[in-house]
């Protein structure tokens, strides 16, 4: 009997389904990629009490190329919308929150990122969700903008790797400033875009 098959029946046994395929694949760039045209890159970023580091965030997200930087808000009771928008940062939307929701958060991001994308003519919009401690940049010295445009147009999410950074001396961090300046520790991970 096949390992597949005695695992079924396991799982079967004790009350549970055997695990579904995951929704999203690893797949290779095909050999003879069909390039979008045109795409637009936005970037929105979730915040709450972010003033310290959310200007270097939006900054960041310009520099690699992002067309817009949009800012949903939790009612952040400091400087952050401010200064966000003080770096071109628009915002999108503010909400509150009692305590941290996941889900509504999610919610919130998707209603906004589906909002502009059918308010915007363009016919392919490449998001980039953005927590305000995360500063992305592109392989091998590229920014984002210019590592997009040879991927094939199947394509819906772009992997990744990143960083998270701890500091290892004080002070941790600077308002304005990109955490790499002071925290120059950190252990990689991997995620999408």
């Amino acid at each position: 009997m096949r390992a597949k098959t005695v695992v079924k029946r396991v799982l079967r046994a004790v009350g549970l389904r055997e695990p579904k395929p995951p929704w999203v694949m690893p797949v290779d760039q095909p050999a003879d990629p069909g390039p979008l045209p045109s795409f637009g890159l936005f970037a929105i970023v979730v915040t709450w009490m972010e003033a310290d580091v959310i200007a270097a965030t939006v900054r960041n997200a310009f520099a690699q190329g992002c067309d817009r930087v949009l800012l949903v808000d939790n009612d952040s009771p400091d400087d952050t919308v401010a200064e966000a928008m003080c770096a071109g940062a628009e915002l999108a939307r503010s909400f509150s929150t009692r305590q941290l929701d996941e889900l509504f958060k999610i919610k919130l991001l998707n209603q906004v990122a589906a909002e502009v994308s059918q308010a915007d003519d363009r016919e392919h919009i490449w998001w980039l969700w953005l927590d305000a401690d995360e500063f992305v940049h592109g392989p091998g010295g590229h920014t984002l903008r210019e590592f997009l445009p040879p991927l094939d147009r199947s394509y819906r999410i772009v992997g990744t790797r990143y960083f998270n950074h701890f500091p290892d001396h004080k002070p941790e961090s600077l308002p304005g400033f990109h955490p790499l300046d002071l925290q120059p520790l950190c252990q990689e991970k991997h995620g999408n875009l």
